[in-house]
């Protein structure tokens, strides 16, 4: 019952800050970019300054406070191409400082885009290398790896490499064609989409839906081997909206005050014996009034409510509607022998409202 389980995740993963020199506006602060993220709805971003890691850590610490994810990273300029390296989160700011002179990034440079690393391939092993993954920058655009300027035969050859983990692109056509390996002479390759963003207006403008238990590098990394199922972009449909509960208490009994807090995606409850797996759905199944017509099992439901919760007492479940209104349902514990329950429904404001998709709850008995 634990927030654990796959979910499609809304990340942007190249966004720029006042560290990098082409940055619109250099006043804009570590809270704002944080804010802006957060306002568009995002999960988490990745923090990719033209070959400079100078903002990194601030922000990164501002978003610990509001539980947004910051993936360090740095848009490094080679001699052919840009290419995103992404590193783990929590990943050490120490290791990066020793990343850059390694990929033949100067001091003086960092921050231009204008600054020049070493080649391309040699940058991929040095991503891997430090732990990091890597990602065809802005792959269409003049100064992308699939420039029409560049050799065919070394386009075909680094979209083949193992290490670059997906394409960065922009426009729909171009990543059905790519992931799809419908665009002639290339092999089928992962996409992402970023917002390359360089003001806080364009932060989240573009951004991709990656599916993980929990966001970490190493969930982008499985997710992108798995693309065609675990990587989705706004245009897709594949991303339904349905009713969820999200959480259950009660007011007093055995379970006084424990929150049971439910995984979005949950449709079993598996475990051992005494888990508690049939006093769950019971209380559900009570709070829904969802009661079975076979006294069998109308009588467990009822006997374990007044056992375990008691004559007065409160069952409480939050749930969410397939529009994603979030509405309240309460029930108190009664006699059975009265007709009607005494139940409750609420909005986010406290007005009445009311259930139109209700679950339907199914228990074997022994």
């Amino acid at each position: 019952m634990s927030e654990i389980g796959a979910l499609y995740r809304k990340v942007d993963l190249h966004i720029h800050t006042p560290a990098s020199t082409c940055y619109s506006d250099r006043t804009v602060t570590p809270v704002q970019i944080v804010s802006e993220a957060l306002g568009k709805g995002l999960d988490a971003i990745a923090i990719t300054d033209h070959n400079d890691i100078a903002s990194i850590e601030p922000i990164r610490q501002v978003a610990k406070e509001v539980g947004l994810v910051v993936f360090p990273g740095i848009e490094i300029s080679t001699k052919d191409a840009h290419l995103l390296a992404l590193f783990e989160p929590d990943y050490p700011i120490e290791k990066l400082e020793e990343f850059l002179p390694v990929i033949e990034i100067l001091r003086e440079d960092r921050g231009k885009k204008e600054a020049m690393a070493a080649s391309f391939e040699k940058v991929l092993v040095k991503i891997k290398e430090f732990g990091g993954i890597a990602i065809a920058a802005h792959a269409n655009s003049d100064n992308g790896i699939l420039d029409s300027a560049k050799r065919l035969r070394y386009k075909q050859e680094v979209c083949r490499n193992n290490d670059l983990c997906a394409l960065e692109l922009s426009r729909e056509d171009h990543i059905r064609n790519f992931t799809a390996g419908k665009v002639p002479n290339y092999p089928a390759k992962a996409c992402v989409c970023g917002s390359d963003a360089h003001s806080l207006a364009e932060i989240g403008q573009r951004y991709t839906y990656i599916k993980m238990d929990q966001i970490t590098l190493n969930g982008i990394k499985h997710a992108l081997s798995d693309y065609l199922i675990k990587v989705k972009f706004p245009w897709d449909s594949a991303i339904p909206s349905y009713p969820k509960i999200q959480s259950l208490t009660v007011n007093q009994g055995f379970f006084k005050d424990i929150i049971f807090n439910f995984h979005p995606n949950l449709t079993c409850l598996v475990g051992g014996t005494g888990a508690g797996k049939s006093t769950v759905i019971e209380f559900l199944r009570y709070c829904f009034n969802d009661i079975s017509s076979f006294e069998e099992i109308s009588d467990d439901t009822h006997g374990k409510v007044m056992k375990l919760v008691g004559e007065g007492g409160k069952i409480t479940v939050k749930y969410f509607t397939d529009t994603g209104e979030e509405v309240t349902i309460t029930r108190e514990v009664n006699d059975p022998a009265f007709e009607e329950p005494d139940i409750s429904i609420a909005d986010q404001s406290g007005h009445e409202a009311a259930l139109i998709n209700k679950p339907i709850f199914l228990a074997k008995v022994k």
